[in-house]
């Protein structure tokens, strides 16, 4: 519906929702699942192989683009991105942490990927200058089931989202054998930084 040639304008704008409204189905079921596994004692299974953490971040900023049309996001590598990485499990981690930061983005300034390449660990910042995070809200960001409250004079959450995104992602990163952490400022924006091992062993 939304290919070129294929249809009608207003098919194609069909055919977009439909695309959006696919890839929140898909967040959520996932979430649901994740939660689910950990719920029940179970590990994050990870298996490692060689990859491109450009291909893997890329893969990130195009799930949430679909979900996010209206999001300016921009990804910058630098340094060594090939290493031994759980490839879809940390482009899950950038997808959720990337969806949180589209939800609550102010719009004027582009959300960032960065990724930078050191020689035993990769550092992944996902940046976006919304409303600041209250330091409540920062202390339990990364449990489940939890809603954001942003600032002072908003009476509830941004989204319809199950709150469980961040949780499920800091869960992939302790996995990894990495740590996550959120900061947020008015002049620095609101930062997740992930750090993972350059070569991690399977959990499977």
């Amino acid at each position: 519906m939304t290919r070129e040639g294929e249809g009608t304008e207003r098919t194609a704008q069909i055919g977009a929702r439909v695309k959006r409204s696919a890839a929140a189905m898909t967040t959520m079921v996932n979430d649901l699942l994740e939660y689910a596994r950990t719920e029940l004692g179970g590990k994050m299974p990870i298996a490692p192989s060689l990859g491109d953490m450009r291909d893997i971040c890329q893969a990130a900023v195009d799930e949430t683009s679909a979900a996010h049309p209206d999001c300016d996001l921009k990804l910058i590598c630098e340094g060594e991105m090939i290493g031994d990485f759980g490839g879809p499990r940390l482009s899950q981690v950038l997808s959720n942490s990337l969806n949180n930061a589209a939800q609550y983005h102010s719009g004027a300034t582009p959300v960032t990927v960065a990724a930078k390449g050191h020689a035993k660990e990769m550092v992944l910042k996902v940046t976006n200058f919304g409303r600041e995070i209250l330091p409540q809200s920062l202390r339990a960001i990364f449990d489940p089931l939890v809603q954001l409250s942003v600032s002072s004079d908003q009476k509830g959450p941004l989204s319809t989202s199950l709150g469980l995104g961040l949780f499920i992602a800091k869960e992939i990163t302790v996995a990894h054998g990495g740590r996550i952490a959120v900061e947020s400022s008015a002049e620095g924006g609101t930062v997740f930084t992930v750090i993972s091992p350059r070569s991690i062993e399977s959990s499977y």
